[in-house]
């Protein structure tokens, strides 16, 4: 099987998201290894069918910073949380015409 990339942007997913994504390729038989958000198949001019289950990905992103005075002088630090955005493989979704 091909690693897992977003159809929209091209990005390759990595880390847990492969083996998430994986799975949920050999579950539903998938063998095409592009995923989007909801909102990204609109883009592309697609829409998920109904009835559709979507899988998730989890990204970390910077919840906020803050300056911290050390010894060295002042440091920004960030903090990093971590979301979940839900995505469908390609062959979840069909041209916006021939949604049902």
């Amino acid at each position: 099987m091909q690693t897992p990339y977003n159809a929209l942007t091209g990005t390759l997913y990595s880390g847990k998201n492969i083996d998430t994504l994986l799975r949920a390729m050999a579950a539903g038989g998938y063998t095409d290894p592009q995923f989007v958000t909801f909102r990204q198949a609109l883009k592309l001019g697609r829409c998920v069918c109904k009835g559709q289950k979507a899988a998730a990905r989890i990204v970390k992103v910077v919840t906020g910073t803050k300056t911290v005075e050390t010894a060295e002088g002042k440091d920004k630090r960030r903090a990093v949380g971590l979301r979940s955005y839900s995505v469908f493989n390609l062959a979840q979704t069909a041209p916006l015409a021939d949604a049902s």
